[in-house]
């Protein structure tokens, strides 16, 4: 197994070393909580950038609807989650007029 780490200047990368351990591997990318996918796409990039195959993408909670298009896999690859709940999304605007901060209750970041 091997794990990434945050950039300083943002982004992802593999400890040192890791990334030669996995080149010409099959590698499945996990992730806890699906938002956006952002943080997973970085990390298929890097998967990918080092060498391996992604062959399975898999989260706990994928919340934002998120599909394998939005991540950079193909849909043969595709998004294994334990939960598919999804949860409505605000911009401040929209919050103040018909969300929870018309009643008081502040936006949060997910």
């Amino acid at each position: 197994s091997a794990f990434l780490e945050k950039r300083k200047e943002g982004g992802f990368e593999f400890h040192k070393g890791v990334a030669e351990l996995i080149k010409d591997k099959r590698a499945l990318d996990l992730d806890d909580v699906l938002t956006t996918g952002g943080s997973l796409k970085d990390a298929v990039d890097e998967t990918r950038k080092a060498g391996a195959k992604v062959v399975r993408v898999g989260v706990i909670w994928n919340r934002g609807g998120v599909k394998p298009k939005d991540i950079g896999v193909e849909d043969e690859v595709g998004i294994d989650s334990l939960c598919n709940i999804r949860f409505q999304d605000w911009t401040s605007a929209e919050c103040a007029i018909s969300g929870p901060c018309s009643k008081g209750i502040p936006l949060t970041k997910p």
